[in-house]
């Protein structure tokens, strides 16, 4: 649903840019057009933040705690699955797949979201 929204609204900016070129009071259109995409990025910000690092609170890319030059995609997911991997017993295992679910859910929501806000718009 996602995808299929994405490329409505990449079809739409097309259109209006083609207009731009004889239309140029076309501006109002192009705003709208923005502010539904800055509004589809704020969707995927967590206002509470990761769990291990409440100052990461982008859900699809951060800074990697590895190595702070380079992104991590899903951050949240990723670090998860690390701890997951790296778990020394069950205890630790099953709480770190009990996030690792909740984060999948906080993306899950963040894409409907993005997915509402652009059906908004078209």
């Amino acid at each position: 649903e996602f995808a299929k929204q994405a490329k409505a609204i990449d079809d739409k900016v097309k259109e209006i840019s083609k207009k731009l070129s004889t239309d140029y009071l076309d501006y109002r259109r192009i705003k709208s057009i923005n502010d539904r995409l800055v509004a589809v990025d704020r969707c995927f910000v967590n206002p509470w933040g990761m769990a291990h690092s409440p100052s990461k609170r982008h859900v699809l890319y951060s800074i990697s705690d590895k190595d702070s030059y380079s992104a991590q995609v899903m951050p949240g997911v990723y670090d998860e699955i690390t701890n997951i991997i790296h778990a020394e017993n069950e205890k630790e295992r099953n709480e770190a797949g009990k996030e690792l679910a909740r984060q999948i859910s906080i993306i899950q929501i963040s894409i409907k979201c993005a997915t509402n806000t652009l059906l908004d718009m078209i």
